[in-house]
């Protein structure tokens, strides 16, 4: 074998050598690539349905702190006078002859809760499969408070309408005191009122088993 021979086989095994090497750390470097493009990819994924559900949790506090203002912002009862209407059917007669606050109660809950209570649990087998944290608890508590507002708004609107125009007996005056605990928030103490203490300890245990991501 001539010395020219010797070379180019040599150098053609140090070139073999070399390409399974470099195939090697590449397909190396490939994997570990891809592993982290995936758990970069799954940690987003993670922060995106917590950011989600954290937003859908403050609308839900917003929105419960919107039905429970005392007072109609402008403009207010025209809306959910007309939003009644639509909704009932309601004549011009049979629209005067019923209760404002009854009519802005009921547009507020439709309107500004009800559809971010909706959101809220439509996320919740997102939550479960992406972010994998146990939240059941916090979750049906702060359910639980949306439904005692809806059913004490429900009573509260079918009591004021058994007494509209009279004067109510000592247990019906009873009875609407204690709805109105909860459907109005109390400003006259300047302390958080009971139901309001619900909501804000609601939010907050779930805002903290969030705050991981």
């Amino acid at each position: 074998m001539s010395a020219i021979s010797e070379i180019f086989e040599y150098s053609n095994g140090i070139t073999a050598i070399i390409t399974a090497v470099s195939t090697a750390v590449l397909a190396t470097c490939a994997t570990i690539g891809l592993r982290a493009w995936r758990t970069e990819h799954k940690e987003k994924a993670k922060w995106d349905v917590a950011k989600k559900a954290a937003i859908s949790v403050r609308k839900i506090k917003s929105g419960i702190e919107h039905v429970r203002f005392p007072y109609p912002a402008l403009g207010e009862i025209e809306e959910a006078k007309l939003y009644v209407k639509n909704k009932m059917g309601y004549s011009n007669n049979q629209l005067q002859e019923s209760n404002d606050l009854i009519m802005l109660l009921q547009w507020r809950n439709d309107k500004k809760l009800a559809p971010h209570r909706d959101t809220f649990i439509d996320l919740k087998p997102e939550i479960d499969a992406v972010c994998k944290i146990d939240i059941d608890r916090e979750w049906s508590n702060l359910l639980h408070i949306v439904s005692v507002l809806f059913d004490t708004l429900g009573d509260y609107a079918e009591l004021k309408g058994q007494t509209d125009g009279i004067i109510p007996t000592d247990k019906q005056k009873a009875k609407l005191d204690k709805y109105e605990k909860i459907i109005f928030t109390n400003y006259s103490t300047g302390q958080p009122d009971n139901f309001t203490k619900q909501v804000n300890e609601a939010v907050e245990a779930i805002t903290k088993k969030l705050e991981v991501f």
